[in-house]
């Protein structure tokens, strides 16, 4: 249980507790918590993009189950913050594109997320956190599966 790795690890798991449970505190108000703002917050950046945001694509970028992205999809568009039309390419698949209202609230969860990082570590805690999660991030995006499994 002292190996490197495995406190590391450990400590990412409690960190991401802790910060959940500010970051839900703060979502609250919208009627959100961190899954359902992060699926929003993830249509909005795939929307920018030139591809079709399915949520296959959600699930990829967020690391989310496909079913938990099923679910809160679902969730999402039962309270009128996206809207699903069926794909082109495979008429399984459903286009999801924010609401007016979706998109209204971007600011919003924003903000509150910004506002549960204030509450959970200083500006420059904050700073080294954003930049090491993005390098591991970058990792797992560069490799396959495989690999990071081979690893273990």
């Amino acid at each position: 249980m002292n190996s490197q790795s495995t406190s590391a690890g450990l400590a990412f798991w409690r960190l991401h507790q802790r910060w959940t449970k500010q970051a839900n505190r703060s979502l609250n108000p919208l009627g959100l918590n961190t899954t359902k703002a992060g699926v929003l917050l993830c249509i909005a950046k795939l929307e920018a993009g030139s591809s079709p945001v399915v949520q296959a694509r959600v699930s990829e970028w967020t690391g989310l189950d496909p079913m938990v992205v099923s679910n809160t999809v679902r969730a999402l568009s039962e309270v009128g913050l996206i809207n699903q039309v069926s794909a082109s390419h495979d008429l399984r698949a459903k286009v999801m594109t924010l609401t007016e209202t979706g998109e209204s609230l971007i600011p919003r969860i924003e903000e509150a997320l910004r506002r549960a990082n204030e509450r959970s570590w200083s500006a420059e805690v904050n700073e080294t956190l954003n930049g090491a999660c993005e390098s591991v991030l970058d990792e797992f995006s560069d490799r396959p599966a495989e690999r990071l499994a081979s690893r273990a």
